[in-house]
């Protein structure tokens, strides 16, 4: 019986068969390009710190390249549609400690090949910041986290 699940386990390795929990990522749309956002919210700025974010996690990631617009495959757009900031956590005095920032934003993956969007949907991200830290702090944390829940979406997600 060993040397029936043994052959078995050989022939499975020499067949090539591999799983991943990665997903599957067309290589064609590997270069990407990161286009400015729109803004629709009150908060001047938001659009930016995105789209850092973006460039910032795609770099580090690895499996997607930035190039310019021209050599794209696949162009990120998107569309800041929501910012609040809200008190999360008080002291025992009842003064506030922690705010909450949520960031809600309509990202689109655009596959220029195909003319359509490869994948697109609307995310929401949030951060926490204490009292002793900038505003944009919590902004920033929220931008990373709807970036990175839009970029699992992309590249594990879709399927």
């Amino acid at each position: 019986m060993l040397s029936k699940c043994i052959k078995f386990v050989f022939l499975f390795l020499l067949s090539g068969c591999v799983y991943s929990f990665s997903g599957y990522f067309p290589s064609r749309l590997k270069k990407v390009y990161v286009e400015n956002f729109k803004n629709s919210t009150a908060r001047y700025g938001i659009e930016d710190i995105l789209v850092e974010k973006f460039e910032e996690l795609i770099r580090k990631d690895g499996r997607l390249m930035i190039v310019s617009l021209k050599e794209a495959k696949l162009i990120v757009r998107g569309e800041v549609l929501s910012y609040k900031r809200e008190p999360f956590e008080y002291d025992a005095s009842g003064n506030i400690k922690t705010y909450k920032v949520v960031i809600s934003a309509k990202v689109s993956f655009y596959d220029v090949e195909n003319e359509k969007d490869y994948v697109s949907g609307v995310f929401e991200g949030w951060g926490l910041y204490s009292i002793d830290e900038e505003e944009n702090e919590g902004i920033k944390r929220a931008s990373e986290d709807l970036v990175n829940k839009s970029l699992y979406k992309l590249l594990v997600g879709k399927w």
